[in-house]
């Protein structure tokens, strides 16, 4: 669809052949509909399949792999993923975020003001961050506790004066201690905080209570009888950066906001079909006031799909939140 050489089907041609991405984005590229659907169409002769259909299975599958990747991080670590909002992000992702959440269950959706750059934005603006790691393998019961403080101490005096080097002043300097333990004859060690500066028996004892739970938090079983081994000492030093004020934004209307109506096409029980659907500018949508769906959202930076039944708003922050109704569609 880019027109850049490339022959092989990709997630963006299929959205194009589904109508989710415009023929012309935002930025003013213009996007080439007939390759996107040479590229598809060739699968789809592979498949026997319509060329709608086609497209539309590749957006699932793409769209049933992140969700897959999300449930690793959530379901199989005791996590609810309905507990959450999911975050999209990505001059793409925003496309795909709505539908990978009704997979999860998850009703809400942000999408950040510049979605296609935050990940740049966030560097740019993240605290300065050192971390330092020192091996120390032993069993945990023959730890000395003031050797091991002072290799921490000394650790954290080094990683101090190299964020004084940086210009952090003392008072935005944070530094945190933390141990890499494991069961004695594991292959994997657990990062765990300790709690203090200050170590003694006592500390240990309440790093080895931690571990415990840690292991049994991550794995669900912990072995309370088996003894630990301490394996690296580690230290994260955080010099604190001023942060980015939050931009805030009124007004918009959907009569400003509405630039055209296209034809795209969505996955129901039955099969896929093709509607109209607004295409909005998200600088100009409404302030806290929710636009339903089917919809696309388009800007410099990314597009933002609002699948059926879902409804679209622009906080006051310039988000967008998408809301999905528990239930709703194939997930």
């Amino acid at each position: 669809a880019y027109d850049r050489g490339g022959t092989e089907p990709t997630v963006t041609d299929a959205n194009v052949v589904l109508g989710r991405l415009p023929a012309e984005l935002a930025g003013g590229l213009q996007l080439r509909r007939d390759l996107a659907e040479e590229a598809v169409g060739r699968v789809a002769e592979r498949l026997g399949l319509d060329l709608l259909e086609t497209a539309a299975g590749i957006v699932r599958v793409v769209n049933e792999n992140m969700a897959a990747a999300l449930r690793t991080k959530t379901i199989e670590r005791g996590l609810d993923p309905r507990d959450f909002l999911l975050a999209g992000f990505g001059g793409g992702g925003p496309l795909q975020t709505a539908e990978v959440a009704r997979l999860l269950g998850i009703t809400r959706v942000l999408i950040p003001e510049h979605p296609g750059v935050t990940s740049a934005g966030g560097l740019l603006t993240t605290d300065l961050r050192y971390d330092v790691t020192q091996s120390y393998l032993q069993p945990l019961t023959d730890v000395d506790p003031p050797e091991l403080a002072r290799r921490y101490e000394a650790e954290e005096e080094a990683m101090r004066a190299r964020l004084r080097k940086d210009g952090i002043a003392d008072d935005d300097i944070a530094i945190e201690w933390a141990a890499d333990l494991r069961y004695q004859g594991q292959s994997y060690e657990l990062k765990v905080p300790l709690e203090s500066s200050r170590i003694d028996a006592d500390t240990l004892s309440r790093l080895s209570e931690a571990f415990h739970e840690t292991h049994r938090r991550e794995f669900g079983h912990a072995f309370p009888g088996m003894g630990i081994a301490f394996v690296n000492l580690r230290l994260t030093g955080t010099g604190r950066l001023p942060r980015l004020s939050a931009p805030t934004v009124e007004g918009g209307s959907t009569e400003d906001a509405h630039l055209v109506d296209t034809p795209a096409t969505f996955e129901s029980e039955g099969g896929v079909y093709t509607v109209d659907v607004p295409v909005y500018a998200h600088e100009k949508l409404p302030v806290d006031e929710s636009v339903p769906g089917p919809a696309i959202v388009t800007q410099v930076d990314s597009t933002t799909l609002v699948p059926p039944d879902c409804t679209v708003e622009r906080d006051p922050h310039n988000n967008l939140i998408i809301e999905i109704p528990p239930g709703a569609g194939l997930g």
